[in-house]
Formats: structure tokens, sequence, C-alpha cells
């Protein structure tokens, strides 16, 4: 008995030291790996200097056995930091006591998942006869044009498409052989995030059904865009945060006007994803993320809860609120996302559920209303989309739903040429 609580204690009394730290913890993680976000007034080389010279003499003194590792410091604008890998817990602490002034954060390399279920895949090829089909080969995608009504048409009513805008995947990765891309996937801008310099390529199929909707011929909404993939997610489904944010600075980092990002993934709150994806949108680009599929507040989670991103919920066939769907007022706005057919690895089609779904379409909108106004900056478009949002769409909602907006995702009106 005496031994047991001599070990709960201790395990309290670490628990204690680490929270006393201000450093994050999440349920799931990278052993030994932490994510240390500077202030904007450190001086990074002196700060590095110091952290080396500390661990060179606990070393010497033995107080630690090996001393942390440190990677390269990144930027997204004013957001800087770099991944620490320790042998101990106990010796992150010190990243902060060395210089307490140059360190806003510290969190583990918290686990991310996908978002959204897979529901089932149907075989075959894509036969398209033609790159700009009027016909809605899904439910979603006929909903994004209607106004107050569920009576669908079968039709999506679109003047623009797209062009000369380009979406961002941050998922598995996307399949560039699915014939639903016409080639509008640029093999030269995607990026491995995972493990840099191999394949970008999707092996788990979400990322690919994302794009697909944001972009694809037949079943997505931007079908002019180009299609970037960000792979920071393996066929396990489960990475780092790190990876996520190497994706946001090297998408950051790139040259080129009207960037859409796409991030269908979560993991629990996070104010460090939560800055990076706010970086991003301050540098001029859109960042659309999906709110969660967990029946829970969205504000629990990142980067759904990020402040400048636009977190969306996912809506069924009745215009009510997906039973998965998070909630709360972290989520910005409401689109299709239940039983949503579009592309899947090797060139046939599935079927997923979720707000993941309900993000890629939002993208799509996004980007067709930026081919409308090409040469308006990143915040005239997201007003411009909040300005056409169909209002007092959702019913039935439940109390537990009464902060989240009543505001359902609308694509442009078709207007004759």
């Amino acid at each position: 008995m005496m031994k047991l609580l001599f070990c709960i204690c201790i395990i309290h009394c670490l628990q204690i030291s680490l929270q006393g730290e201000n450093i994050k913890k999440h349920q799931d993680k990278e052993p030994y790996s932490f994510l240390v976000q500077l202030t904007e007034e450190c001086d990074e080389k002196t700060y590095l200097e110091k952290i080396n010279r500390f661990f060179q003499k606990a070393v010497q003194d033995e107080d630690t056995i090996k001393p942390c590792s440190f990677g390269k410091t990144k930027s997204i604008g004013k957001f800087r930091y770099f991944i620490a890998h320790c042998f101990r817990e106990s010796d992150v602490g010190q990243l902060r006591n060395v210089d307490a002034g140059c360190v806003k954060r510290i969190e583990e390399n918290g686990i991310l998942d996908v978002d959204g279920k897979k529901c089932k895949t149907k075989t075959g090829k894509f036969n398209n006869t033609h790159c700009f089909p009027n016909k809605a080969h899904s439910w979603g995608l006929d909903r994004l044009d209607q106004n107050g009504s569920t009576k669908l048409d079968r039709k999506l009513h679109v003047n623009y498409f797209g062009r000369k805008v380009t979406g961002f995947i941050f998922d598995t990765g996307v399949d560039p052989k699915n014939q639903d891309f016409c080639d509008r996937f640029s093999k030269k801008l995607s990026v491995n995030a995972v493990v840099l310099g191999k394949s970008a390529w999707d092996k788990h199929g979400h990322g690919t059904h994302i794009a697909g909707l944001f972009g694809g011929y037949k079943y997505g909404v931007a079908k002019e865009a180009d299609i970037v993939s960000v792979k920071v997610l393996t066929k396990t489904k489960k990475d780092g945060l790190a990876n996520v944010l190497a994706g946001i600075e090297y998408v950051s980092s790139l040259n080129m006007k009207r960037k859409i990002g796409v991030m269908a993934l979560r993991t629990p709150k996070s104010a460090i994803l939560n800055e990076a994806v706010d970086a991003f949108v301050d540098k001029g680009g859109i960042m659309v993320v999906s709110g969660g599929s967990a029946n829970l507040d969205a504000c629990d989670f990142s980067p759904a809860s990020s402040v400048k991103a636009i977190t969306v919920g996912c809506t069924t066939q009745n215009d009510t609120i997906c039973e998965t769907s998070n909630y709360g007022p972290c989520i910005n706005i409401f689109a299709p996302g239940w039983s949503s057919i579009g592309p899947d690895i090797g060139g046939g089609e599935a079927v997923y559920h979720g707000t993941s779904q309900a993000a890629a379409y939002v993208g799509g909108i996004l980007a067709t209303i930026w081919g409308e106004f090409p040469s308006t900056s990143g915040k005239f478009i997201i007003k411009k989309f909040y300005q056409l949002a169909e209002k007092g769409a959702l019913s039935g909602l439940r109390s537990s739903e009464t902060g989240s907006p009543n505001l359902m995702a609308r694509v442009a009106p078709c207007t004759p040429h």
C-alpha cells in the first residue's frame, strides 16, 4: 500500500512540474518531441547558443545523460518555431529556464488524425467526355447553388471555376493519376512534409477525396483550379503536429498569389498550430479547416479553433447538422458533408461522411469567387464568401448546437454572359 501511495505521489509531482513550465501536453504524442515557439523579440542565435552551452555543461556535470537536439528554426511571417528532441521530458523545461523572454510556448508534438469516415468504395474508372459537366454528380455539389430550398435539380450553376487559383490539400496526399483532376495536379509544387524528398502521392484515400471535392472535374466545385498535395499524414493516418507546421511554412514561402489551403484534420487544441494557421492568413492566404467529426465543441480542437481560418461544420440532405459534426462558436459556417461521393486512389470512387468533405466544398467555393475577382485580396474574398452565404437554412438545431451560426455555404449565383 505504501509503495502504491509513493508511486501516485511521484506521478502527481511530475505532472505538476510539467504544468509549472507551461508546457502544453497532448494525450497522444511522438515521444520526446516538442515544438518550441519563439517570441517576436527573441534573438534566435543568442538563445540557441545559451541552450547549447547549458546542455554541454549539464552533460559534464552529469545532470543529464544526453543533451536535447534542435531542428532548424522555421518561420511563417512573424511566427517562429523549432523542434526539440529531448532524451528526458524533464529536460524540456530548461528550454524556457535558459531564457524565459525567448520562449512563448512549448507543446508536445501532438498526434494528428484525418477527419471524416470512409463509408464504401465504388470500383471503376471515371469516364469524362468533357471537362465542364453541368450535371452535379452528388447531392452536396447540387446543394451549393440552392437558396432557401432543398429541392435539387442535379445541376451546379456557376460561372467561374477557380482559374489561376491554387488549392493546397494538407492531408494524406493526392493520387495524381485519378482522371478527375485532368492534369491540373502540380507534381512540381507538391511536397511530402512527413519525409522530405519522398512522394506526395496518396496511399490512404482521404486526401484524394478532399482534392476531388475541392476541384475535381466530376465531383468538385473549382473545376479549373490547380491542385497541390501537401502530404502531412501517412498511410497510417496518424502523424506529428510538426509535419503540419512544416507544410504551412512551405506553402507560405511560395511566391504565388491566390493560395487556398484545405486542412481536413484534427488534434486536441493547440495554440501553436492555431497561430501558424493565423500567420498563413496574415500573409494573404485563405485557410479552410474542418470543424471536426466528434459531436463535440469545435473550440476544443485545432485547427478548428483557429481565429482566422474558416471552420466548417457538416450538414445532411435535409439541411440539418450531421450527427457527428462538431458545433459551437468556433464553427464559422456549414456545408454539405454527409454521404459525399468523390474520387478515390486508383481511379475509383469513394463515399465519406464528415466535416472534411464540407471543408473541401467550401475551399472550392472560395476558389470560384477568387477566380471571378483575381486581382483582389484574400480578405476581400472571405468577406464576399460570407455575403453569399444562405442565412437561416439549418433546421432542428439541438440545444448543444445553439452557439453555432445558422449559415450555409453557397456559390455565387449563375448569371448569363
